[in-house]
């Protein structure tokens, strides 16, 4: 966490003073986490701080890596919808071209002639 902002929290019934970028984001992890404590030492009957510390990191790893599962579903789906438009917009394009007639190719196209270049002399009713 980068910052210079100091933000007090308790977690585990413990006062901590963090350094952090976002004050209000630390909270709600720190709050997070004291949850996660809270639940597994009225759960666990005689299981010291170190014991209860270790089952939330293990159940907040848990998490992180279901969300992260997830993530990457989501995006092989998205990245599979994105293929999918992607083809069907090139088939259309391609079949509107072939109904269409072809673009002239200026890039190659004689300049033209001098008398061209300048235009009509007059315009007719002029």
């Amino acid at each position: 966490m980068a910052g210079t902002d100091r933000v007090q929290v308790v977690i585990g019934g413990r006062t901590y003073r963090l350094a952090g970028g976002d004050p209000d984001h630390t909270r709600r992890l720190a709050r997070k986490v004291d949850e996660v404590m809270s639940r597994f030492s009225e759960s666990i009957v005689g299981a010291d701080d170190y014991q209860v510390a270790i089952l939330t990191a293990l159940h907040i790893a848990d998490e992180l890596s279901a969300a992260e599962d997830n993530y990457s579903s989501y995006r092989s789906r998205v990245e599979g919808l994105v293929d999918h438009v992607q083809g069907v917009l090139e088939e259309e394009l391609e079949q509107e071209g072939a109904t269409e007639s072809p673009a002239p190719d200026l890039a190659s196209a004689p300049p033209p002639s001098d008398s061209e270049a300048e235009g009509p002399a007059s315009l007719p009713g002029h």
